[in-house]
């Protein structure tokens, strides 16, 4: 399946703040400020939603979601030296992940793995203001 849906790409986050798939850049740093800042817009409901995928966090640590619909996929092949990759249940790691994935122009993609058999993949499209999203044994929302 491919990793784009019916759906648009727009993300949310905390289910208050709403970014056009070109401003993804923008939204990844709205949550962070949002989560560093202490900002009850954001830390009431603090995830992060990539079309069809949510990042979560609760109980200190990070989790992903998918729709129900939604089938775990892998993500494009992209080379090892372009890969951040950090463990979900570190807040701190995977937050600086984020940050340094907007920031850094040779982070091509973030994986966060969540579980050792789940990951959550975000990458970067060549097509600037785009990107791309998969889970791979990611658990359904509920």
């Amino acid at each position: 399946m491919a990793t784009t849906s019916f759906l648009s790409k727009e993300i949310q986050v905390s289910g208050l703040s709403y970014f056009p798939e070109c401003r993804w850049r923008e939204a990844i740093i709205h949550y962070l400020f949002g989560i560093w800042g202490n900002r009850l817009n954001v830390i009431c409901r603090p995830k992060i939603r990539f079309g069809h995928i949510v990042l979560q966090l609760k109980d200190g640590q990070y989790n992903a979601y998918r729709d129900s619909w939604y089938e775990n996929n892998s993500p494009p092949t992209i080379g090892r030296s372009y890969q951040l990759v950090v463990d979900g249940t570190d807040k701190n790691a995977v937050e600086v992940g984020l940050a340094s994935f907007v920031k850094n122009g040779s982070i091509k993609m973030l994986v966060i793995v969540i579980k050792p058999e789940a990951q959550f993949y975000l990458w970067k499209l060549k097509r600037r203001g785009k990107y791309g999203v998969s889970g791979n044994q990611l658990p359904k929302l509920t």
